[in-house]
């Protein structure tokens, strides 16, 4: 791979290989959010002897954590944004990874404090149960091209099973049975569960509360 084609300066985050300026995030908050999604990435793979080995859930949840913020910055989330986060993330790891990125740990921390603590899911049944389907959604479309986390998807699958019989009722209750009102209400519930905390966490809570 030719690194003097990737760091020609496209406004990415690589001014120090043009310079002397220390490496920032890109304005666009969807390129910020990318680059801090590979910087984490290349934390977790950092140290490790076989590159080819999964990298743990904890990890995988770090990664996701940024395309999860993009899009919860609206009341329904965006899923075209967080899936732009994603695409981006893999459009810019080569020219990320050959930087010096290890300048952008504390920028990215700052930019998208991790979450503390340990997430606890809504009381309320209805809101619990469409934020765990509608994360659960995302969570089996980002590592479904992954074949080494089978029993995690093993969970998430007998999760999705478990709500399809409690969210058709819940959502009959609070009058949202139509296809698009029920769709509104999984956007307006997954901004608030991409806001409890570290994903893979999120994701166990909601296996542990209804399999």
């Amino acid at each position: 791979m030719n690194k003097a084609v990737l760091l020609l300066c496209p406004g990415l985050l690589l001014a120090s290989a043009c310079g002397s300026k220390a490496l920032s995030l890109p304005a666009d908050p969807i390129e910020s959010a990318a680059t801090c999604g590979v910087v984490a990435a290349a934390q977790a793979r950092e140290g490790q002897t076989n590159i080819r080995a999964p990298l743990s859930m904890e990890a995988q949840g770090n990664i996701l954590r940024y395309p999860l913020a993009i899009g919860a910055r609206s009341t329904e989330f965006a899923q075209d944004d967080a899936a732009a986060v994603i695409k981006g993330m893999s459009d810019r790891a080569d020219a990320v990874i050959e930087s010096d990125w290890k300048e952008l740990i504390g920028p990215c921390a700052t930019a998208y404090p991790a979450p503390a603590g340990t997430p606890r899911l809504p009381d309320d049944p209805y809101q619990a149960a469409l934020g765990c389907e509608a994360l659960g959604r995302f969570m089996r479309a980002a590592l479904a091209s992954d074949g080494r986390y089978e029993e995690v998807m093993a969970g998430y699958n007998k999760l999705e099973t478990s709500l399809d019989s409690k969210l058709a009722p819940l959502l009959a209750k609070h009058g949202k049975s139509s296809t698009e009102a029920a769709q509104t209400e999984k956007r307006k519930a997954m901004t608030a569960f991409a806001k409890l905390g570290r994903p893979d966490q999120v994701m166990e809570a909601c296996v542990a509360r209804y399999t």
